[in-house]
């Protein structure tokens, strides 16, 4: 299921709108209310009380216990994203690959060398 690029509510597949920007960005709507506020209207997530993204900033707020502006609620919240991992999904590991050996990278030189002649 796609997450509404406004309201951060999920959108039941085969309804919606995929938008795509002239950049390649897609953003998906799940109904012209959504679609309205963010293109025409050009409102901002975190100010409007109906969006997903209003109640999480509001909820780091009162959380912290402080009466901070919008932009340093954003800064607070692209951290906390930073920092947590998404549910479901794994985090590649950072496992070193095996090198190859000398020896067996030499018999494949030798055998192009030999193809070449």
């Amino acid at each position: 299921m796609a997450i509404d690029s406004f309201s951060g509510k999920q959108i039941p597949k085969g309804t919606g709108v995929l938008f795509v920007t002239k950049r390649g960005k897609a953003l998906a709507f799940g109904s012209s209310k959504t679609e309205k506020n963010a293109l025409n209207l050009k409102r901002k997530p975190r100010k409007v009380k109906w969006t997903q993204l209003y109640h999480t900033e509001k909820a780091i707020l009162i959380k912290g216990g402080v009466k901070a502006s919008h932009e340093e609620a954003a800064t607070l919240i692209s951290e906390e994203d930073l920092n947590e991992e998404t549910p479901g999904k794994e985090t590649p590991s950072k496992q070193p690959q095996p090198k190859e050996t000398k020896s067996a990278a030499a018999p494949k030189k030798a055998k192009q060398k030999e193809s070449a002649k």
